[in-house]
Order: C-alpha cells, then sequence, then structure tokens
C-alpha cells in the first residue's frame, strides 16, 4: 500500500465581517480560487457554508477549524459569535459541489 502526504495551506482571509451574527468570510483558497464561507453559531454547535457548495454541521469548534484548514486567528471570531436560532443544518452538497468534488477526487488518482 502507498502512502500519499499532501500539504495543504491555510485559507487566506480577504476578508470578515459579522452580519446578523453571521461570520461572513472571503477565503482565498489559492490553487482552488476565492469563495464565501458562512459559520453561525447554535446552541448544539457551529454550522459551515461554502457558499454554492455545501453545508456542514459540527459538535465543536475544533473540528471545524480542522475539517477546513481554517486559520487559527479565526477561532476568535467565531466563538464571539452570538448563538442563533438556526437549526442544525444537515450535511448537503449542491450539485456545483458534486462535480466539484468528483473533479478533485480524479485529479487525486491521476496522481498516483
Amino acid at each position: 500500500m502507498k502512502t500519499i502526504v499532501m500539504s495543504i495551506r491555510e485559507p487566506k482571509v480577504l476578508n470578515k465581517m459579522v452580519k446578523n451574527g453571521k461570520l461572513e468570510l472571503t477565503l482565498d483558497w489559492f490553487g482552488m480560487g476565492t469563495g464565501k464561507s458562512i459559520i453561525t453559531k447554535t446552541s448544539t454547535g457551529f454550522n459551515y457554508e461554502d457558499v454554492g457548495y455545501m453545508k456542514r454541521s459540527f459538535n465543536n469548534l475544533d473540528n471545524l477549524m480542522w475539517e477546513f484548514e481554517l486559520p487559527k486567528s479565526l477561532r476568535k471570531d467565531i466563538e464571539k459569535l452570538s448563538i442563533i436560532d438556526e437549526s442544525k443544518n444537515r450535511t448537503e452538497l449542491t450539485k456545483r459541489g458534486e462535480k466539484e468534488l468528483k473533479k478533485q477526487t480524479n485529479e487525486l488518482i491521476n496522481l498516483r
């Protein structure tokens, strides 16, 4: 079995703003371009939306930060968010998200 080692750079924060209790981010994902993300704090954890691609829920902030390799500098901004009455998002991939995931999977397979 061959081990693949990936080196992932955290995204660069181009813009951040709290609007209606939600942290709206514009992130530069380097080779993948820029994108908009929205993070909310709920009574059950945190919701993360990669606008146009997917929505995910997390029970704790560490898992959210790790999953998306978010810069540690965002931790305080996320912790300061007010709890909003938002039902827990179910994991959801949009059609564009499915297409992008398939493309990235194929690229990884071709690296082997």
